[in-house]
């Protein structure tokens, strides 16, 4: 098979814990799908991506072991829809600019962070496709002021 045929990749689970080496996706450019999910990837930089084309859709990093992520990290993914973050244990902040660039993402999956995750609520400003975000349920507590931030544009689902 053809790598540059590849439209969806599944390596979740693989125990990627030093990250992704950016050449694996050199070829790979109608890649539309990547799942990342359950790697213990610890850190998870704009350059492990860097060989991604704009065709990817969808991403999931869930369930991973990194504490942060630097902003514009997805930048150079213009037609993301899909970015599920969720089940990353030891992620304690993020910064509206984490998300720069990901003007076609619909869908955000941010549930099951750290306890002592602190929710920002500009965090979404910068997302103008943005229809639909699942958070912890903890995050009820604010879902008001959610409302009134975002209104109708986004709806928050509390898991």
């Amino acid at each position: 098979y053809e790598l540059e045929n590849l439209t969806h990749l599944e390596l979740w689970d693989n125990k990627l814990t030093d990250g992704i080496n950016p050449e694996w996706f050199s070829r790979m450019q109608k890649l539309k799908t990547l799942d990342l999910s359950y790697n213990q990837i610890v850190r998870v930089t704009k350059e492990m991506f860097s060989h991604l084309t704009t065709n990817l859709t969808t991403l999931d990093l869930s369930c991973n072991q990194f504490n942060q992520l630097d902003d514009g990290v997805f930048s150079h993914f213009k037609n993301l829809e899909k970015l599920n973050i969720s089940g990353n244990h030891n992620l304690r902040e993020l910064k509206p600019q984490v998300f720069d660039g990901l003007d076609n993402l619909e869908n955000l999956n941010m549930i099951y962070f750290n306890k002592n995750f602190q929710l920002d609520i500009d965090l979404f400003q910068f997302l103008p496709s943005l229809k639909y975000v699942n958070l912890d349920n903890r995050f009820e507590e604010i879902q008001a002021e959610l409302l009134k931030k975002y209104g109708s544009r986004i709806e928050f689902s509390f898991i």
